[in-house]
């Protein structure tokens, strides 16, 4: 399985197993500088791994390099060890070591610095032979949020994040839902860490996050009035408000489409039952259709938008289906995946060989349709609490229980399905919030109050 192929900005296992054992093998010796007076003839040379920290990094942090240093064809005396073109604001010291060792080479990313999957290029020289090999780091850039509370500040209150969404280098999110912050958007450079809060002024919760037509969505419920689709233009900081459906209905997620329309999941709530629909906004128009994709009785749980602009979502519970959405036609399609009590899904995501990968609550297994062929194929055991995100052709599979946070990437091999865990860097309370994943690599979520971005690069 090539992950470069898979998820190009991370390049996970590449990074996992050469942080963990060194990389890509040496460079030819540089043989220039002739036969040295230890000895070392033309043919002795020796060869380096460079190992990365084993653990997630953030800026302003110091870690060290492992570098290790393996003498052929009788190569002796001392080398040293140094970086080369190493990322912005990340330096060492060089230090020179005997042969046939290890030593370590003691790394500082000063803070405000480069940040990402980073690739750190080791260089050892000596005898007249130069060696080079590469380590790997994930360096998260941290940001502290404002409180979304006028009257407390960071670190007595942290911003409780609800949705969120990266869109043009800006990582952006909502306060949760019934929280002191649940009227208040931040968003946050990835690049320069530079932050910007606004106000929706509209009372009622938030669910949902999302970026179309150079402005930021969320959808605001309020008790009692229909459900609003607020946006915020970055560059004014006006806010615009859209109302959907009649009163007492709620919006539940919401996405943008290729297209620059909004697509989001609608209930409309009575005493004789909930009516779901699949709601389409354009900002560009303000039209605003709802279109039922649920019997009476019915739910439809999360939202993935796949490649083309396909929406899917899952139905429970009496007839648990798979639901494709065409925005285009406003068509429907049902995909069974079991039966009443014995099948169940909570979370779906669309990836870019479009298939779709589902967890099913019911027998924890992760489960993957081929919608061409109708056919559902069956995985590894995984927790039930798994949220799904798109991730190339695999899924990044966050499991965010308190106290036990975790997050996979799963990829499809010829064997099944590949697992790759990805560090992850928590805050005080070990939580996160606002979770999201760009399709360029990009990833970003808030714990304790503070913004964690790893930018593709």
């Amino acid at each position: 399985m090539n992950m470069k192929r898979l998820f190009p900005a991370l390049a996970v296992s590449l990074a996992l197993t050469l942080s963990a054992c060194g990389g890509g093998g040496t460079t030819p010796p540089d043989t220039t500088g002739g036969t040295t007076p230890g000895g070392n003839g033309s043919s002795s040379t020796f060869t380096v791994q460079a190992a990365g920290p084993s653990t997630t990094l953030k800026s302003g942090d110091e870690t060290t390099i492992q570098i290790t240093v393996t003498p052929t064809n009788g190569f002796t005396g001392n080398v040293t060890a140094e970086l080369i073109n190493a990322p912005a604001g990340v330096t060492a010291a060089p230090v020179t070591m005997t042969i046939n060792g290890t030593t370590t080479l003691k790394l500082t990313v000063q803070t405000g610095s480069a940040a990402g999957l980073l690739t750190i290029p080791v260089q050892v020289r000596g005898g007249g032979v130069t060696q080079k090999d590469d380590a790997y780091a994930f360096v998260y850039r941290v940001v502290t949020l404002p409180s979304g509370n006028e009257n407390c500040s960071f670190p007595d209150c942290r911003f409780p994040a609800g949705a969120g969404v990266i869109a043009d280098g800006t990582y952006w999110t909502v306060g949760a839902a019934n929280t002191s912050a649940a009227d208040s958007v931040v968003s946050v450079n990835m690049t320069t860490g530079t932050t910007n809060s606004y106000k929706l002024g509209l009372g009622g919760s938030t669910y949902g996050a999302a970026y179309a037509q150079r402005s930021f969505w969320a959808g605001v419920n309020r008790s009692g009035r229909p459900a609003v689709l607020a946006g915020i233009d970055p560059t004014s900081g006006s806010v615009r408000s859209v109302e959907v459906g009649p009163v007492n209905g709620v919006i539940i997620d919401l996405q943008s489409l290729p297209d620059g329309r909004l697509v989001f999941l609608h209930q409309l709530q009575a005493s004789s039952g909930s009516t779901w629909s699949i709601g389409l906004f354009d900002p560009a128009t303000g039209a605003v259709t709802l279109t039922p994709a649920a019997p009476q009785g019915q739910s439809l749980f999360g939202l993935s938008v796949g490649p083309g602009g396909t929406v899917w979502t899952t139905r429970g519970y009496a007839d648990p289906a798979l639901v494709r959405f065409n925005p285009a036609t406003q068509e429907l399609k049902a995909f069974s995946i079991g039966t009443e009590n014995n099948n169940l899904a909570l979370t779906v995501a669309a990836t870019s060989d479009d298939k779709v990968w589902f967890q099913d609550t019911r027998t924890a297994q992760l489960r993957i349709l081929n919608p061409m062929t109708g056919v559902i194929q069956n995985y590894r055991s995984a927790p039930a609490l798994n949220q799904l995100y798109p991730a190339g052709d695999g899924v990044f599979a966050l499991n965010n229980q308190m106290g036990s946070v975790a997050l996979n990437l799963l990829a499809p091999s010829s064997t099944g399905v590949d697992a790759f865990n990805l560090p992850l860097r928590l805050g005080k309370f070990n939580n996160i919030g606002g979770f999201t994943a760009d399709r360029n690599g990009s990833l970003g979520y808030v714990s304790s109050g503070e913004a964690y971005l790893l930018p593709a690069n």
